[in-house]
C-alpha cells in the first residue's frame, strides 16, 4: 500500500503514514481505518466520529452543557474526509443528508414536546382562570357587605372593637373576647374535631369564623367566610386585629384577583394560538429523509449486486506475491 510521508520545519524523527483506503465490507457500511504509526490504528473511523461529535461540544470555551446532542457541526468534515476517500458523490451526498437530518430529527422532536408543554400549560391556565371566574363575584359581594357595614371609629380615629359571637354568646370587651375566643378553639380540637376540616365556632362583624389545627405545623387556623372564603394562617395573639386587615383589605384582593384573571387570559390566547401549528422545518425534513431512503436503497442494491458479480465493494486490489483469496497487509 503506497504511503505519504509528511514533513514538518524543527521535527527530525517523522512516521510515515498510509494513506486512508476503504476497508473491506459492504458499500452501506464502508469502513476507514488510520495509518502505520497512528495511536487510532485500530479503531473505525465511524466511532472517532461518534466521538467527535460529543467532545466538540464539551471542549469549548463557553459553559459546559448538560445535554449532548448525536449530531453536531463537526461530525459533517469528517463525513467529507471519508466520503473523499471513497470516491462516490452519492456517499456524500448521504454523509450530509444524515447529518442534517439528524439535527432536524432533534428539532422535530424538541418542538414536539414544546407542544405538549403549552398544552399543559392551556390546561393549568384554564383551571386557573375558571377558579378566579368562581371566585370574582364571592369577592365581590363580601366587598359590598363590609361597604355597607365600616368599622366604627372613636374619636381619636382608632377603631372600636364591635364584639364577637361564641357558641352563641356575644364578648364586647376585646381582652375578655380573646380569652374566650382562645377557649373556643382549643376545646374543638380537645374534642377531637378541627384536624381535617374547619370547625364554626362563631361569627364576626358579619362572617362566619371557623377553626382547625394544623398538626403538621402545630398551629391553630381560621376561616372567615360569608359568600367567599378568607385564612389566617396562625391565630396567634391579637388575632381580631388580623381578622380586621383581612376584611378591611377585600378592595386589594378584588383588584388584585381581577387583574390576575385578565393576564391569565392573555397568556391563555397567547399559547392557544401556537398549539397545533406544525413544524416550520415539516416539509424540508419529510423532503431529505425522502431522498436518504432513495440514496440507501441505491448504494444497498448496488452493493449487493457486487456481492454476487464477485466483487466486494471496498476491496483494494492483491499485493504482489500474495494469493488471489487473501486481503492485503494494511
Amino acid at each position: 500500500m503506497p504511503t505519504i510521508t509528511y514533513f514538518e520545519p524543527g521535527v527530525t524523527n517523522v512516521m510515515p503514514y498510509e494513506r486512508l483506503e476503504p476497508y473491506e465490507g459492504k458499500l452501506s457500511r464502508t469502513v476507514l481505518r488510520g495509518g502505520i504509526g497512528s495511536n487510532v490504528n485500530s479503531l473505525p473511523d465511524q466511532m472517532l466520529e461518534r466521538k467527535q461529535s460529543f467532545i466538540s461540544q464539551i471542549m469549548t470555551s463557553k459553559s459546559p452543557q448538560r445535554r449532548c446532542d448525536d449530531v453536531d457541526e463537526a461530525t459533517l468534515s469528517y463525513a467529507e474526509v471519508k466520503a473523499l476517500c471513497v470516491g462516490d458523490e452519492r456517499i456524500k451526498e448521504k454523509m450530509e443528508l444524515d447529518n442534517e437530518v439528524g439535527k432536524l430529527r432533534l428539532e422535530r422532536s424538541s418542538y414536539q414536546q414544546e407542544q405538549y408543554r403549552r398544552e399543559d400549560i392551556s390546561e393549568d391556565l384554564k383551571e386557573k382562570i375558571q377558579i378566579l371566574k368562581n371566585t370574582i363575584p364571592k369577592n365581590q359581594m363580601d366587598f359590598f357587605f363590609i361597604q355597607e357595614h365600616p368599622t366604627k371609629l372613636d374619636k381619636d380615629g382608632k377603631k372600636i372593637f364591635e364584639g364577637i359571637t361564641l357558641h352563641g354568646k356575644t364578648y364586647t370587651d376585646k381582652k375578655e373576647a380573646a380569652e374566650a375566643f382562645k377557649n373556643a378553639y382549643m376545646e374543638v380540637v380537645r374534642q377531637g374535631g378541627g384536624h381535617k376540616d374547619y370547625v364554626p365556632i362563631g361569627e364576626y362583624r358579619g362572617f362566619k369564623v371557623s377553626v382547625m389545627f394544623d398538626s403538621f405545623s402545630k398551629v391553630y387556623r381560621a376561616q372567615l367566610s360569608r359568600e367567599g372564603k378568607y385564612f389566617l394562617d396562625d391565630l396567634g395573639t391579637d388575632s381580631f386585629t388580623r381578622m380586621d386587615n383581612i376584611l378591611d383589605k377585600l378592595e386589594n384582593l378584588l383588584t388584585e384577583r381581577i387583574e390576575r384573571k385578565a393576564k391569565h387570559e392573555e397568556e391563555l390566547a397567547e399559547v392557544t394560538e401556537q398549539i397545533g401549528k406544525p413544524f416550520p422545518k415539516e416539509a424540508e425534513y419529510q423532503a431529505k429523509i425522502a431522498r436518504l431512503a432513495v440514496l440507501n436503497a441505491e448504494l444497498d442494491t448496488e452493493g449487493r449486486k457486487n456481492e454476487q458479480g464477485g466483487i466486494t465493494q471496498g476491496n483494494t486490489p492483491p499485493v504482489q506475491g500474495q494469493g488471489q483469496g487473501k486481503k492485503p497487509k494494511l
